[in-house]
């Protein structure tokens, strides 16, 4: 993990660095929707949260771009159980901080297509 940590911010820092093409930074935010499973849980309900940071968009040509993107982003699961002993809720709040290095194709004027790896480190 540490290693992907570090290859990714490198390859952040390097991507800016040696880029003489156009670029152009930004804050981004949206909404999420997460679940959980582990070999002892499985959660079936979506639990909102939502994301928010920035982004560098660094121009590769007319159609394409590497877009490395520093973001704070809240996921979890709510869990319900009712048995014989116990009946109640359960909830996790997992908060991180993502790195996500995307490659952008422009397809039209107005749509494009993100795609690539993240790395992402539990805060809480």
């Amino acid at each position: 993990k540490k290693k992907m940590f570090i290859f990714t911010v490198a390859l952040t820092l390097t991507a800016g660095a040696i880029s003489a093409q156009e670029s152009r930074f930004g804050i981004k935010g949206g909404l999420n929707v997460s679940t959980l499973t582990t070999n002892d849980f499985d959660d079936k309900n979506l639990k909102p949260g939502f994301h928010v940071g920035v982004f560098n968009k660094i121009s590769l040509g007319e159609a394409l771009a590497i877009q490395p993107e520093l973001l704070f982003s809240t996921k979890g699961a709510k869990y319900s159980y009712d048995n014989i002993l116990v009946k109640g809720d359960s909830k996790f709040n997992l908060n991180y901080i993502e790195l996500p290095v995307k490659l952008v194709v422009n397809l039209l004027t107005i749509f494009e297509v993100q795609f690539g790896p993240y790395v992402g480190y539990l805060v809480n």
